[in-house]
């Protein structure tokens, strides 16, 4: 906080605060509209099938299109296969997401947080396909520049999985210890990368064989203690070694950089 807001009287301080975080959000909304428009690369086939989440509470006012937005602008100039699981998102705005690339399947969710469920609901959608590759992205932040599935065969089955990496290992990262504490009261795999489900995927029975063992420990230990990171990472790295998990370019940009202009496939905001 500046020395200015320091000295500000109390109202001021909130007023400042205030101002802060409406200016904060009309940038990010800005970066969402640049993430949307983003130069892609068509693609020549459908080789797999990319699935998002969309919840929507009731009384909510927003347009689930416009939420979706960057996905759902960049599935379709590319040309890809995208599906978004749909709870509470009425019929007509079902309607509106479905073009030639991109559908929708209605889902009934359970009681725990919708960071959770949503593995559960991927889950279940797997099964009931036969797709060979398949990539799991956040809906509102991830866009694509071109196809992912094109590298994952060209890597030629080297990699189990392909994940959002993050810069940082988990010791490194104060959200990712205090959360693994309370989730499993120490810090698990401290020195392995931070993996980030906002983008996972690659063959759909690797990718089923993971979602089974995250789902299976997110059953074991129950709680939802802040987001579901330290469960994804307790799960990926029981499984895999670090080497058998494909990070980074070219699959991928840095999280919450905004490199709009990187040579990746997928950006994720």
């Amino acid at each position: 906080m500046t020395a200015n807001a320091r000295s500000l009287p109390f109202d001021g301080l909130l007023g400042f605060l205030r101002d802060y975080r409406a200016r904060k959000q009309q940038w990010k909304e800005g970066q969402l509209d640049r993430l949307a428009e983003v130069q892609t690369i068509a693609t020549d086939r459908q080789r797999g099938r990319v699935i998002t989440v969309a919840f929507k509470s009731p009384g909510a006012t927003f347009r689930m299109l416009d939420y979706l937005r960057p996905w759902w602008n960049t599935i379709n100039r590319i040309g890809l296969r995208g599906t978004v699981l749909c709870s509470g998102v009425p019929d007509a705005e079902m309607r509106e997401i479905t073009t030639d690339c991109v559908d929708c399947v209605p889902i009934t969710v359970g009681p725990r947080h919708i960071f959770f469920e949503r593995h559960f609901a991927v889950r279940d959608f797997l099964r009931t396909i036969d797709d060979r590759l398949v990539l799991i992205t956040d809906g509102r932040d991830v866009a694509f520049k071109r196809d992912p599935f094109r590298l994952m065969e060209e890597d030629g089955g080297r990699h189990a999985l392909f994940f959002n990496r993050e810069p940082r290992r988990i010791l490194l990262k104060t959200f990712m210890r205090r959360e693994m504490r309370r989730q499993f009261g120490r810090i698990l795999f401290p020195w392995n990368p931070i993996l980030n489900p906002g983008i996972h995927g690659g063959p759909r029975t690797e990718v089923l064989r993971f979602l089974d063992h995250l789902t299976q420990s997110i059953d074991a230990h129950g709680e939802y203690v802040g987001t579901d990171m330290s469960a994804v990472n307790k799960a990926a790295w029981e499984l895999y070694r670090p080497e058998q998990i494909c990070c980074g370019a070219p699959l991928h940009s840095e999280f919450k950089k905004w490199e709009f202009d990187r040579d990746v496939a997928v950006l994720h905001k």
